[in-house]
């Protein structure tokens, strides 16, 4: 009843509003053009729907691009490269390399509708992405100047905000000499990237942050962040070598996984990480990376990967007046990868990192065991500011972890898990996946101590790191009718010592239901239900003691996609946000936009617009929502207040080997005057956000 309330009470201009775009998208349609960069792009919010965090997605995007430009062949793809496929599960890539081992091969790319466990959304989803031919990958020679396989790749980006924010001022006003940052309001990105499909990769990325300086003071050598890698698979006795900069992801990463990992998502059943396990790094998160060189090799039936990484890395110094820059105390890391500032300047590479280890795999058929070492060595000794729930943080210089994962296929099931110890402490994880029919179903327990420490870990979770968390997850996806999927989950979670604003062990449970129904392939409907509750410190007590209370948070979401006959689509969202905290007073929120894409075919040119308009109490009410961006740009923006935000992305083909894109968007508000805070501060009631990328493969 409240929901129905809340929504009754919205502003007739932003009820006005809803009606107007949801009565437009009910005009049906014949024919809709994939759009590769659309494409992939549905497949990454897909993932990040459930997300309320801004991450560096720029390396699954480029990835998908490569393959979507050079598809899998079904008839000889291998199951290393459907890994790549991040919305395919390890019991998906089994089944299709099943398939194709029973029925000698696959004469047409429709017969994966004969696939019990690919369901259509999925089949949509990696069409695109693969051909039926008979390309020999394995025999597939290194020829760079073999055009039908290699490809190079340059892109230039670079984004602002129009509006001057506080942190830009004249840096000669005495009122601004504590606190500025050091260069213009411009962020830099180059990349070069030569590549055979996923056999060899050869590339240099190099990135300034707005606010860094370039060329001048503190970074006279340009760039704040050069990157740079060489990856190459099947190179005698090894089946990949990387050099320079990557990814290791071992196991369920409960010990070791520097890789992105999915949590709970909209994919309910897919809780199994089957990544893989080397690979090379081209994106610009400046701390979640390896810096060395790593190893892949088969024997029969063990596989061993081994690696070596040296790096510096950012970390805060304690009283850096009182100390020796030889042999600093570390008091926490700094992972933002910004250097602005003379304070952020200060935590500049003020570390040195040396992470050493192995993986080995054993297969027996339907079982495979892996075990995992890993030990870490920092050159400063690390000691965090103890408060009393970090009572069990890391601390020191060294770290080792140990780890033993297994995961085994019987019929429909498919069991996985895996047991970490770093010392001191244990952490277990183990799940399973069912498939009966049309139905599948997930189940997954985790255990983690709250003393367990692994510094490179991702796996599921409810917090923030893998530590302090038990927890039990429930996933249910099937269709009830024709083109229709629902995908339920339910997660209850404790955590058994103190956390951030928890002052107590406390407990919470999330639920989501997701339906999906699609009468035909040019029109999509979503219904999303979303349920969280869990305890946290009251703000506001006077009490000499922290008081727990219940916080709750409801979320109601409707999507309409639509592609228009011809060059139009159409998409449409409202949604809804409740919470409730404690005693204090219910918060409610409200927000929809509709989105219209246009292609001038003649003009190689397409326009993408959005128009939002958002009505929420506070903050604690704020809702999220995934946009369309600029290639390897992502943005998930959270809107609380009362405002409207509209963009428009243009995509111009300038030739057949080149491309541009510009994104203009504005955020403005109705009920302030100032927005951001701290250095980004604006004084007005408008942010204006402009990117631009030209991208060329030859």
């Amino acid at each position: 009843m409240l929901i129905f309330t809340s929504i009754h009470k919205a502003t007739s201009f932003q009820l006005k509003i809803a009606v107007f775009v949801l009565f437009g998208c009910f005009y049906h349609n014949s024919y809709g053009q994939i759009n590769p960069y659309e494409h992939i792009e549905k497949i990454i919010e897909k993932l990040l729907e459930n997300s309320d965090n801004e991450f560096d997605y720029s390396e699954i995007q480029d990835k998908l691009i490569s393959i979507y430009e050079q598809p899998f062949d079904l008839n000889s793809v291998e199951f290393d490269h459907l890994q790549e496929l991040i919305f395919l599960n390890h019991q998906q890539i089994q089944s299709i390399l099943d398939y194709r081992k029973k029925y000698r091969g696959f004469a047409s790319i429709y017969e994966l509708k004969s696939i019990a466990e690919l369901n259509q959304e999925t089949i949509e989803f990696l069409k695109p992405f693969m051909m039926v031919g008979n390309v020999p990958y394995k025999n597939m020679k290194y020829n760079l100047s073999d055009r039908k396989y290699s490809r190079n790749e340059v892109i230039l980006k670079t984004k602002t905000v129009a509006e001057k924010q506080l942190g830009y001022r004249d840096k000669s006003d005495p009122d601004t000499a504590k606190s500025y940052y050091l260069g213009n309001s411009f962020s830099y990105y180059v990349r070069f990237n030569q590549s055979i499909r996923s056999k060899y990769s050869l590339g240099l990325t190099l990135e300034k942050d707005a606010g860094e300086e370039f060329f001048r003071g503190t970074q006279k050598k340009g760039f704040d962040y050069y990157s740079a890698h060489f990856f190459i698979k099947n190179i005698g006795p090894f089946t990949s070598i990387a050099i320079g900069d990557y990814s290791v992801n071992l196991g369920q990463g409960l010990a070791f996984y520097s890789g992105f990992g999915f949590g709970k998502s909209p994919l309910v059943t897919d809780i199994y990480k089957s990544s893989r396990r080397l690979s090379p790094y081209k994106s610009v998160n400046e701390s979640n990376f390896l810096r060395g060189i790593a190893v892949q090799c088969r024997f029969g039936k063990i596989e061993m990967t081994a690696f070596y990484s040296n790096k510096l890395i950012d970390g805060t110094i304690l009283n850096p007046d009182s100390f020796s820059y030889n042999n600093p105390m570390i008091t926490s890391f700094y992972k933002s990868g910004y250097h602005r500032t003379k304070d952020e300047m200060e935590k500049r590479k003020s570390n040195r990192e040396q992470i050493a280890g192995a993986h080995l795999i054993f297969h027996f058929n339907n079982l495979k065991l892996g075990l995992t070492t890993i030990t870490g060595l920092f050159s400063n000794e690390f000691q965090p500011q103890i408060r009393p729930y970090q009572l069990y943080d890391f601390s020191g210089s060294k770290f080792n972890n140990l780890a033993f994962n297994y995961s085994f296929a019987y019929k429909s099931f498919y069991f996985f898990g895996e047991h970490a110890f770093d010392g001191n402490a244990f952490a277990h994880l183990s799940g399973t996946l069912i498939r009966l029919g049309e139905i599948q179903t997930g189940i997954l327990y985790r255990n983690y101590s709250p003393a367990y420490t692994a510094l490179y870990s991702n796996s599921f979770r409810e917090s923030a790191d893998i530590s302090n968390e038990k927890g039990l997850y429930f996933s249910l996806s099937f269709s009830p009718i024709s083109n229709c999927k629902l995908d339920f989950y339910v997660d209850r979670f404790h955590f058994p010592w103190l956390d951030y604003q928890k002052d107590a062990p406390t407990h919470g449970h999330e639920y989501l239901l997701d339906m999906h129904y699609t009468p035909n392939h040019r029109i999509m409907h979503n219904i999303r239900v979303k349920s969280q509750s869990g305890e946290k410190n009251l703000s506001g007590n006077e009490s000499p003691m922290n008081i727990l209370h219940v916080e709750n948070k409801l979320s109601i979401r409707y999507d309409l996609r639509n592609d228009l006959r011809g060059p139009f689509s159409l998409r449409s969202r409202i949604e809804y946000a409740g919470q409730s905290n404690g005693p204090a007073k219910a918060s409610k929120g409200f927000l929809t936009f509709q989105d219209i894409s246009y292609s001038f075919v003649n003009w190689k040119l397409k326009l993408t617009f959005r128009y939002a308009v958002f009505h929420t109490d506070n903050y604690f009410s704020r809702i999220y929502a995934y946009e369309n961006d600029i290639p390897l740009a992502f943005s998930i923006n959270s809107f609380y207040g009362r405002g409207m935000r509209y963009y428009l992305v243009f995509n111009y083909q300038i030739n057949s080997k080149s491309s541009l894109w510009i994104k203009i968007a504005r955020t403005k508000y109705a009920d302030r005057e100032l927005i951001g805070s701290g250095l980004n501060e604006i004084n007005g009631d408008h942010k204006t956000d402009v990117k631009l990328l030209l991208r060329i493969v030859f």
